[in-house]
């Protein structure tokens, strides 16, 4: 099963001397999975995902909830997309297994290897529901 995500976790984040701006495009989700991000403030638009074209100041508390549900379990095979841009121009595309294997991308211009485990196959269908409450440090 092949997921084109786009979501938080896989989002065009810009970091300015002004605090964090990110926008996501969500291309595909499961018919029997879900997923809703949704800030209290901050963003100035919104869709059947949840918020979006968001910025938050340095300092600011960032407040909202997170809910997801997979409707299935994801199997070996089962893989992910991201296709980020960096500060809108710097393309970043990868794909990972979204079990069983790590994922391994190179942050673009840094030339910058990130590897990291993903969990073991399967992944069994779940929701989560989780509170967002953190506050951004207060400079760059």
């Amino acid at each position: 099963m092949k997921v084109s995500v786009a979501a938080l976790l896989l989002t065009p984040v810009v970091v300015s001397g002004s605090g964090v701006q990110f926008s996501r495009t969500v291309t595909s989700i499961a018919d029997d999975s879900s997923f809703a991000l949704k800030f209290d403030s901050g963003c100035s638009s919104s869709d059947d995902y949840g918020s979006n074209d968001c910025s938050f100041a340095w300092g600011d508390e960032v407040t909202g909830s997170v809910d997801g549900e997979l409707g299935h379990d994801l199997n070996e095979g089962s893989t992910f997309d991201v296709n980020l841009k960096v500060d809108r121009i710097i393309s970043w595309k990868f794909s990972c297994a979204a079990c069983g294997q790590n994922c391994t991308t190179t942050v673009p211009v840094v030339n910058q290897e990130v590897n990291f485990a993903m969990p073991d196959c399967p992944v069994a269908a779940d929701a989560i529901s989780e509170v967002i409450d953190q506050v951004l440090p207060t400079g760059a």
